[in-house]
């Protein structure tokens, strides 16, 4: 994945990356109720969705090891909480790193 990133990319890499963790369930749900309200079903993009418990419960961990490895650029939030908690806690990374007030 890294040499494919940086074929593409050329090493260009984001300020700040928001890692969003919390309970697989919670997270295949709230992505399959946004993917409802699209109205042309043609339109969903669920593939991501549909690839399987197993497949999704490997993902935490592989997402806590780039964090673990990019200190300075990642933030793990927790995302268990209600959607405005959640975007409160990103709000307040992203302005704190860009001194947004």
């Amino acid at each position: 994945m890294k040499e494919l990133h940086h074929i593409a990319t050329g090493d260009f890499w984001p300020d700040l990356t928001f890692i969003l963790d919390g309970d697989v369930s919670l997270g295949l749900e709230r992505a399959l109720n946004r993917e409802e309200e699209i109205t042309n079903s043609e339109d969903r993009e669920d593939r991501f969705e549909r690839m399987g418990e197993e497949f999704h419960n490997k993902l935490p961990d592989a997402f806590r090891k780039i964090a673990q490895e990019n200190p300075d650029r990642c933030r793990i939030i927790a995302a268990d909480h209600s959607i405005e908690k959640v975007a409160e806690e990103i709000w307040q990374h992203f302005s704190d790193r860009f001194s947004v007030i």
